[in-house]
């Protein structure tokens, strides 16, 4: 019985350790891209380092896309804006890059 609680409290004490909210997501879950390696080298150019926008909108927390459906920034992603230089996406890297700007808009 002694031993069923101690593994009890360790499995607790690893589920807390991993499901811990202290850090940024920055690579979508199911696929392993990393969202934020991708915003650097596609997106940071024309809509900043930070998300604060320059060339292209801005997509910080403070900005008007933060209440933007996931279904409009996943269309812009996915078929680029008339007019504008942006590259085209992968489905991985289009979901890794959404799930990295929700996660610094949300902090």
């Amino acid at each position: 019985m002694r031993r069923m609680v101690i593994v009890i409290a360790v499995l607790a004490l690893l589920v807390a350790a991993c499901s811990s909210g202290g850090s940024t997501a920055t690579t979508a879950p199911s696929s392993g891209v990393d969202g934020k390696a991708i915003y650097t080298a596609k997106c940071a150019a024309c809509h900043g380092a930070n998300l604060e926008g320059g060339v292209g909108k801005a997509l910080d927390a403070n900005s008007p896309a933060a209440g933007d459906p996931d279904a409009e920034l996943l269309g812009a992603i996915e078929n680029g804006v008339a007019g504008t230089a942006m590259p085209a996406f992968s489905d991985e890297e289009i979901r890794a890059v959404l799930d990295y700007i929700r996660s610094v808009q949300n902090g």
